[in-house]
């Protein structure tokens, strides 16, 4: 009865193990991996983009190529020389040629006092094109298509916005998608008309919205919506959605309708290089379907897992349970024999204390609980530290390690949609080698940082700047901060000091201006660090445009505890810290001023 109750307390601690291994292995999972499909599609969806806008460009590229082709032709060059003779003939070929493409909505030929003289019809993409009669033709010369050609370069085509069709200042409904396509001419060195055609975009904007893995949509500079993939938000401009763009993306609004190209784990945004008045920008995600559809095949994963997990483990419990009990037993004793020593020790500290209650002990006391508030003081600051630099870590190693894992990802997507070249492999793995190598690199650094010693020696200074600068870059970059880095390297200056705590100052103060820019969400934000040698001693200038510091909390910086910070942000520790080490440990001087940006803190070492 007692090995079965033995037994059952073994299989309990393999069970509880177990828990807690699977809990680990789906919060490691859901913390790393969860989003992997998401990031590798998103990697792929700047090739589609391309893709895409391959596509897009025929339909700009077609009505371009008509044009010209039709201003080279010698009926038109006949027809300008004697328009009555020649206009039948030029008739036809403008019917012709709007027959043969059926994305012509409209072809004309307008003369230089805006007559039109030659004009094809096409109501419906799916209607044959008709010739207007002469009583159809309209004057035309106070549309803005035909004084903009006068003054737009001649013989070189231009183009409108992609608009919905218009008659007498209504939109059509339903909605026609137009591109209006023009060709300012000149005949005896004089400007003698516009050839232009209206040309059906509704198939290309479709085909360019269209695809399986993605939601895509498209918009202007202004951040209107043309088409998106829910087609209740098409042309949100006329739908009265004025801020749809804002709505939808919220902070990230800015940024889209700014920078020519943005890639992250939510959506890619490109600028799209066509000639149209208001330029066009492409919004891709990945569609929700598929994240749904891979968080069910996680779970499935999850427990499969789980099930290998608790049956090894069961296993393990039958097969070493002879053993384990030998150890509970051991450790049974062990707890006695601890409780008696306890005992003793006990009635021994209790002894001395009562001979050594004097004078001199109390002062000691003192002395010992003044060392231990200083020490305490130092710990929790390291803890800070380790934490930023835990941080740092993180943001080195998150883009090599996203990049090996795309890698890796992608290969095997394209794999499952059956669209990998396995040529491709040596470069996938080359890439995957490169960005390991730069993970053992920033390994060493790191290591170097965190074993430098606590005594003094000779280094080269911009070596310890450089290497603080190393470690903080990636957290900056990632929250667009650009560190400008003007030590110069070419003139390497010698100084005995500890070359740990100086970096660690360094990383503080930077820390403490990047944590500034970051809550007020300073656009443009920079840091600056240079590095100045004076007669007798080097000066190292920390600068930031965040704001700066007020006058009435300037005095207190370096104060212990003190912080403007939510408690939950900062301990306030880190400057003073700094300014412990600067003075007690380098025997130099820490300080700052405020700038007409922000604050620039300067570091100043003796070179004795």
């Amino acid at each position: 009865m007692n090995k079965i109750t033995e037994h059952q307390k073994i299989s309990s601690y393999f069970f509880v193990f177990s828990l807690g291994l699977i809990i680990t292995f789906v919060l490691v999972d859901m913390t790393f991996f969860s989003d992997q499909l998401e990031k590798t599609a998103m990697n792929n969806a700047l090739s589609k983009i391309k893709e895409k806008e391959k596509t897009f460009s025929s339909y700009f590229n077609t009505p371009k190529d008509i044009l010209e082709s039709t201003r080279k032709s010698n009926y038109f060059n006949k027809y300008l020389n004697n328009p009555k003779l020649y206009k039948s003939e030029l008739d036809d070929i403008f019917l012709t040629i709007s027959s043969i493409n059926k994305n012509i909505m409209q072809f004309r030929f307008i003369d230089k006092n805006g007559i039109e003289k030659i004009r094809i019809d096409r109501n419906n993409k799916d209607l044959k094109p008709i010739i207007v009669n002469k009583n159809g033709l309209q004057n035309k010369s106070n549309r803005y298509y035909f004084s903009d050609s006068k003054e737009k370069e001649i013989e070189k085509v231009w183009y409108s916005n992609i608009d919905l069709n218009m008659e007498k200042g209504k939109v059509i409904k339903p909605f026609i998608p137009t591109l209006r396509a023009m060709l300012p001419i000149s005949f005896n060195n004089e400007f003698a008309g516009v050839l232009i055609i209206n040309y059906f975009m509704a198939d290309a904007l479709n085909e360019l919205i269209h695809t399986s893995l993605y939601d895509i949509i498209l918009l202007n500079e202004k951040g209107d919506y043309l088409v998106h993939h829910d087609n209740t938000k098409n042309w949100s401009f006329y739908n009265n959605e004025e801020n749809a763009l804002e709505n939808e993306f919220n902070i990230y609004t800015k940024y889209i309708l700014k920078d020519n190209l943005i890639q992250n784990k939510k959506f890619i945004s490109k600028s799209l290089d066509f000639d149209t008045p208001e330029k066009l920008k492409i919004l891709v995600q990945f569609k929700n379907e598929y994240l749904v559809k891979n968080q069910k095949e996680k779970l499935n994963q999850y427990l499969i897992v789980s099930l290998i997990i608790v049956l090894l483990s069961l296993l393990m419990s039958i097969l070493f349970s002879k053993y384990l009990k030998k150890l509970f037993f051991i450790l049974k004793d062990t707890k006695k024999l601890n409780v008696v020593l306890g005992h003793k020790v006990s009635e021994k500290t209790k002894e001395l204390q009562e001979l050594n209650e004097n004078l001199e002990h109390k002062v000691k006391e003192e002395i010992k609980k003044n060392k231990e508030k200083e020490e305490q003081l130092f710990a929790q600051a390291k803890l800070a530290a380790m934490g930023d630099m835990i941080g740092n870590i993180a943001h080195q190693w998150r883009q090599p390690l996203s990049l090996i894992s795309t890698n890796a990802s992608g290969i095997k997507l394209r794999h499952q949609f059956g669209q990998y070249d396995y040529e491709e492999l040596p470069v996938h793995m080359d890439k995957i080698v490169e960005k390991t190598q730069y993970l053992s690199e920033t390994i060493d650094t790191f290591r170097n940082f965190l074993t430098e010693g606590k005594e003094y020696k000779d280094i080269v200074l911009q070596d310890s700047i450089n290497m603080a600068l190393d470690i903080v870059n990636s957290s900056l970059r990632d929250n667009f901060i650009e560190l400008e880095n003007n030590i110069n390297k070419l003139s390497p200056i010698c100084i005995n000091t500890i070359s740990g705590e100086l970096s660690e100052v360094i990383i503080n103060v930077i820390n403490n201006a990047k944590d500034v820019i970051i809550d007020k969400e300073v656009d443009d934000a920079y840091i600056k660090v240079n590095l100045i040698h004076l007669n007798k001693k080097i000066v190292i200038s920390i600068e930031d445009n965040g704001g700066g510091i007020p006058d009435d909390i300037m005095p207190r910086i370096f104060e212990p505890y003190f912080t403007t910070k939510h408690k939950t942000q900062g301990t306030g520790l880190g400057l003073h810290m700094s300014y412990k080490i600067i003075t007690d440990s380098l025997m130099g001087r820490i300080y700052a001023q405020n700038t007409d940006d922000g604050a620039k803190f300067f570091i100043e070492l003796p070179l004795d």
